[in-house]
């Protein structure tokens, strides 16, 4: 039998060999690395000139050229941020949760992905996606204010037990939404038609509620509740503050109706306080009398000129817990990013926007053909220039398709 002896030479050839090849992968790599990094730097250069559809175009050039890319996490982050359809936003958030689950970006790619499900009326994925940033996130702070928005996707579905336990989670907090949280286990008994149970509901979260948006909406539903069980004199009550107090608001051109209904249905009737009413931290101003429409406010803070309280819908319906309606500008110009036959859709968007910060949002019925669209508009902006330049920011921040509309 034939014996093979290792031979020194011949191991050094090998290893020459396996040198070589690798040095050679790495060249190679070094000479595709630059053409990767100029491609990258040639969408940024695009996206820096504004052009979104032409950056569109390049990102998804550059993908189907460097399949693998180290920069496909930012260019699939870029793309979610510009592109406009449905759809793809959705399908480019689950991507890159799918192939990044671990990335910087990623909590804000669920919340986002989140808030897209939700403003397009898909509330099933909406609260699993809520649900998974509750569960993946349990350290960040908006966990609370993704339990607030599970609430009102349960509401809406009727799913109280779940609603109740989602409110829970933001009362048991001292943020922001602990104040909403209170007015949203409200709205439970409510809207299950349990009307005395949900005015000591009420009652109890207005003698706690420190936000002054919030009391105005819990004010604006217990009058209500109050006129619904022929409890008039405490309707006149609570009714008055709302029409006194916040002049300028929505629901006080309801209230003023209210009153004016009362009185004349029963004029020696006079207003009685609920032995349960309390408002610690509610502050009181110069009023308005009901005959007097060109009162002003004496509030001079933003809160508290853009706060109005949400319509209460008719019995049966979703109530939904939103920010109020905002001032209806008459001047300048609007940006309008909904329309909806529902008031409880509209207040919902108006919510959402509220949320990113865009405290100039306000809700605007108007009548068409008889039938009352509630239309979700920003503004005013002082000229067409600055409304066309919000429109672009509001458009890649939030995923929908506005419009530039004149007061």
């Amino acid at each position: 039998m034939k014996q093979h002896h290792f031979n020194p030479r011949s191991g050094v050839l090998y290893c020459i060999i396996i040198f070589m090849i690798i040095m050679t992968g790495i060249g190679y790599a070094d000479k595709v690395r630059p053409k990767e990094q100029k491609a990258w730097q040639n969408v940024l250069e695009i996206h820096n000139s504004g052009d979104a559809v032409r950056t569109v175009r390049e990102i998804n050039r550059f993908r189907r050229r460097f399949p693998g890319s180290d920069f496909d996490d930012r260019a699939l982050i870029l793309l979610s941020s510009l592109e406009k359809d449905y759809y793809r936003v959705i399908s480019y958030y689950t991507l890159f949760l799918q192939k990044y689950p671990n990335h910087t970006a990623a909590e804000k790619i669920r919340w986002n992905l989140a808030q897209t499900y939700y403003l397009h009326s898909n509330y099933t994925e909406a609260a699993l996606q809520f649900e998974k940033y509750r569960m993946q996130y349990t350290l960040s702070p908006r966990r609370i204010e993704a339990a607030y928005w599970l609430g009102i996707i349960y509401v809406n579905q009727n799913q109280f037990v779940a609603a109740e336990e989602a409110f829970t989670g933001c009362i048991t907090n001292d943020g922001d939404y602990h104040d909403w949280g209170l007015l949203g286990m409200a709205q439970i008994p409510h809207l299950q038609g349990k009307n005395l149970e949900a005015i000591a509901a009420y009652n109890e979260a207005i003698s706690i509620i420190t936000n002054r948006e919030v009391i105005v909406i819990a004010l604006a539903h217990l009058a209500e509740l109050y006129f619904q069980t022929t409890d008039y004199k405490h309707a006149l009550y609570v009714y008055q503050i709302v029409y006194q107090q916040f002049p300028l608001s929505y629901e006080a051109e309801r209230a003023g109706a209210q009153i004016r209904l009362i009185r004349s249905r029963h004029p020696d009737l006079t207003e009685s306080r609920p032995s349960a009413f309390s408002m610690k931290h509610y502050q009181t101003g110069k009023t308005a009398s009901v005959s007097d429409t060109s009162a002003t406010v004496v509030h001079t803070t933003s809160s508290s000129i853009n706060t109005v309280s949400a319509q209460l819908p008719a019995h049966g319906s979703v109530i939904v817990v939103a920010p109020g309606d905002g001032a209806i500008p008459a001047v300048g110009w609007s940006i309008q990013v909904g329309a909806f036959k529902e008031r409880a859709r509209a207040a919902n968007l108006r919510s959402l926007f509220s949320g990113k910060g865009y405290t100039n949002t306000y809700i605007m019925p108007v009548a068409v053909k008889g039938v009352t669209w509630y239309r979700v508009r920003l503004g005013p902006y002082t000229s067409k220039r600055d409304a066309l330049q919000a429109m672009d920011v509001i458009s890649r921040a939030i995923k929908v398709t506005p419009t530039v509309i004149k007061n």
